[in-house]
């Protein structure tokens, strides 16, 4: 997801869930309608899944899911919700929704914090990986709208 956001013009950030997932950002400025931002995130799960059909799927269908990673794009929707980051869940252990750096993904294990371990991870909070988010002032372009529909 990073690449092909890099790919197509896009500066993009990334966190936790809380739970299993990860949620990408690309920030982008208010020029396009809701629906056509859903159709570019859309059109972009859509290019990863007929890349790797065995490791990605774009259904919700639980059964469907099964080993693969489901690239959920119905955030992009006026309406829909996300976790803030530095949130907790209502889950055991209270976890929490942090903002990481793309290369912690290559960790061996997937990056997980609860509030019951914050003396683990709080040192994290001293240096924000979505510090540089607001100032950015990218748009959603008209090319890199039709390169996601390849």
């Amino acid at each position: 997801m990073h690449v092909r956001l890099e790919q197509l013009g896009l500066q993009s950030f990334l966190k936790t869930t809380g739970g299993k997932g990860l949620h990408v950002v690309a920030p982008i400025r208010p020029d396009n309608e809701w629906p056509a931002v859903k159709e570019f995130a859309h059109n972009i799960v859509l290019g990863i899944e007929r890349e790797n059909p065995g490791l990605y799927v774009t259904k919700m269908t639980k059964a469907i899911r099964k080993n693969r990673i489901y690239l959920d794009y119905l955030r992009n929707d006026r309406g829909s919700t996300a976790i803030a980051p530095y949130s907790t869940r209502a889950r055991s252990g209270a976890p929490v929704a942090l903002p990481l750096e793309w290369k912690e993904l290559n960790a061996k294990s997937r990056p997980t914090f609860h509030v019951t371990d914050f003396d683990s991870w709080k040192k994290r909070l001293a240096r924000d990986p979505w510090a540089e988010m607001s100032s950015i002032k990218q748009r959603l372009a008209a090319t890199a709208m039709r390169e996601a529909k390849r």
